[in-house]
């Protein structure tokens, strides 16, 4: 058996707190059997940790057990503990942000501040005020990221006066799970036009609602050098997709936008940015899914038919789009699958549509299938958590028999069995272009699984391709009948 137990820390102030617990739960782990532990060998990995900017840029991140400093070389300097967190304030503490602020007025060659927050601290207000002043003397810095900042309308405005001097950084991450409200979302548009050098904006889970994101969509009419901006998970709603709709008919660098879970109301809020759609020549990723720990909140984005054959029919005259994910949108269903079938069939550029969790079954997943016949662009399409089954699964072995441009299929946990996997194991054998599939919780016996490994390693098959499967065996049974127990007699004495 195993003799030796590796564990893998990524800080050398997290061994005395978490490596000997964390080494007996894996030993438990493994029924029980302790006696084979001969050998405990803990390493160190990944230290310095990974810089969220990329290794070869100078680097001030904040994490849980320590505030470091990394240069591109992969050398840390530890700048200051989590002893000097302020607990009781749920924040990071004045002097420990006055030291990142003056580590960012005195360095000119750092290019990356990350100030990570937690459930029970952030930079706050008081944090992001001294950063504003730095950031007016700095001129070297590209990146700043703030997620969890727990910063108010206050802190947003400092930074947006700080930001209309600096016009270097070009990028800006300021999710948060404090709502910044329409003040804030103002001192957001003025960021978005007054800097010059920002090309990436992250607000998500800010808590922006319509008249917010009306003074960003503003904002956007005139702005010429953003290209990516993530609005996930905030309450934006039909008046603020109408604004933002006719904010992108005019705008011409934004490539990238993300909308997850922002309620932008069904079909209405779909029509509105089916017609943007028509118009717009630069966006070339759009991210409408419904994120899995809100879209069962009723924060969703309602799409539904309706709203799919919208966006279906701006997809047959859009010429930019690329990306398109609308996954988790459970409404979606057969109709709005084959909606998007007959737009395939005429759309010349998007080239990855995930579909994850749509409710799509056989019908919608045939209709798919016969639109990858005629589709020479689509490379990448996510299928997984639909119920299609066999005939689903049967109907898209038989198209990428034709289709040589598809290279990523996902059909997780869809409800496929051995017929269907026979079908696409003879997909893997024949079909040079098909390099990943994606094929988890599907309900295939090991007989079954076996040869579809066999034909994904076959020199026959090409090159290697990537399969990521299990075997569940049958379907699972129905429940069994409700048990009434007998009521006893009570006694008459």
């Amino acid at each position: 058996g195993l003799s030796t137990l590796t564990c893998r820390v990524c800080s050398p102030w997290a061994l005395s707190r978490h490596w000997s617990s964390t080494a007996v739960r894996l030993a438990q782990s493994e029924r029980g059997r302790m006696h084979w532990l001969s050998t405990l060998l803990l390493v160190l990995v990944d230290w310095p940790p990974p810089s969220p900017c990329g290794a070869e840029h100078e680097t001030v991140v904040c994490q849980r057990d320590v505030v470091y400093k990394r240069d591109g070389l992969g050398n840390c300097t530890a700048l200051m503990t989590a002893s000097e967190v302020t607990w009781r304030e749920r924040q990071l503490n004045t002097s420990l942000i006055g030291r990142v602020a003056l580590e960012l007025e005195s360095n000119a060659r750092l290019e990356c501040l990350h100030l990570g927050g937690y459930k029970w601290f952030g930079v706050g207000t008081a944090g992001a005020r001294a950063l504003a002043e730095a950031l007016k003397k700095n001129d070297a810095l590209r990146v700043l990221s703030l997620p969890k900042s727990k910063i108010d309308d206050e802190g947003l405005w400092a930074l947006a006066d700080a930001l209309e001097v600096n016009q270097a950084l070009t990028t800006l991450r300021l999710s948060s799970y404090r709502p910044y409200g329409d003040e804030g979302a103002r001192a957001l548009a003025r960021i978005i036009s007054k800097n010059k050098g920002l090309r990436t904006l992250d607000v998500s889970a800010t808590g922006i609602e319509a008249a917010g994101v009306r003074a960003i969509a503003e904002a956007l009419k005139t702005n010429k050098v953003l290209t990516t901006l993530d609005l996930s998970r905030n309450q934006i709603g039909v008046d603020g997709m109408r604004a933002l709709s006719e904010a992108l008919k005019v705008n011409t660098a934004l490539s990238s936008l993300r909308l997850s879970s922002n309620m932008i109301g069904g079909a209405e809020g779909a029509k509105n940015l089916s017609d943007a759609l028509m118009l717009n020549t630069v966006l070339t990723s759009l991210t409408l899914e419904c994120d899995p720990s809100y879209c069962y909140t009723g924060s969703g984005n309602g799409l539904e038919e309706q709203g799919v054959r919208a966006l279906s029919a701006a997809l047959k005259a859009n010429v930019a789009l690329s990306t398109l994910d609308l996954s988790n949108n459970g409404a979606i269903g057969d109709e709005g699958a084959k909606a998007l079938a007959e737009a395939l069939k005429a759309n010349k550029v998007l080239a990855n549509l995930q579909l994850g969790n749509t409710g799509v079954h056989k019908q919608g997943a045939a209709a798919l299938a016969a639109s990858l016949k005629l589709n020479q662009r689509l490379t990448t399409l996510g299928l997984s958590r639909n119920c299609m089954g066999d005939e689903g699964a049967i109907a898209l072995g038989e198209a990428l028999r034709v289709n040589r441009v598809l290279a990523k299929l996902g059909l997780s946990s869809s409800c496929v069995q051995g017929a269907g996997a026979l079908a696409l194991r003879e997909v893997l054998q024949t079909n040079p272009a098909l390099v990943a599939l994606e094929f988890e919780g599907n309900w295939i016996r090991l007989e079954d699984s076996q040869p579809l490994v066999e034909a994904a390693s076959s020199p026959q098959s090409g090159a290697s391709k990537a399969l990521a499967i299990d075997h569940f065996g049958s379907p699972p049974p129905p429940p069994p009948p409700p048990r009434h127990r007998n009521k006893r007699k009570r006694s008459t004495h």
